[in-house]
């Protein structure tokens, strides 16, 4: 069954600044924060390189750019999240659908074909598959849909 969300209430639901849940998700995993870290680092660095360089006289655009760029580790997670919020908010319409999976399976889907002649003269053709992961979804009332998308190592259970 598909609910039809009315603005305010999509706007309850996906705020325009990330929630505290959001944040650690987009925060991740060990490595994301080390990428973050080191942004962070070579920023200050860069700004401080810069100064030294220009001298004084730029302090007082150069203090705020090495503040925002020495702190990216921790606002970092809240721009992405905020960013994937305002994705979704763009929208005029929106809608939950209510149902069930009915069925799950995997495919591989033929996405890209290459014909070369080897050094025999012999045509060779390789095929690029991908697999892929199908759901069929459905409700109630009778509606089915197949859903499908790549798979990743993320879905194996």
């Amino acid at each position: 069954m598909l609910v039809p969300l009315t603005r305010e209430t999509l706007e309850q639901l996906i705020p325009r600044i990330a929630t505290g849940d959001q944040y650690r998700y987009v925060w991740g995993k060990f490595s994301d924060f080390l990428r973050r870290l080191l942004i962070s680092v070579v920023t200050v660095v860069v700004v401080w390189l810069i100064r030294v360089i220009l001298g004084e006289g730029f302090g007082g655009l150069l203090l705020p750019i090495g503040i925002m760029g020495g702190f990216y580790w921790m606002w970092g997670p809240v721009l992405w999240a905020s960013l994937r919020n305002a994705e979704y908010r763009k929208y005029k319409y929106s809608g939950f659908f209510r149902g069930q999976v009915l069925d799950v399976y995997i495919t591989e889907e033929l996405i890209g074909k290459e014909e070369t002649v080897n050094s025999k003269g012999e045509l060779v053709i390789v095929e690029n598959r991908e697999r892929r992961l199908n759901l069929e979804v459905g409700d109630e009332s009778g509606f089915e849909t197949p859903v499908q998308v790549p798979l990743k190592r993320t879905h194996q259970a």
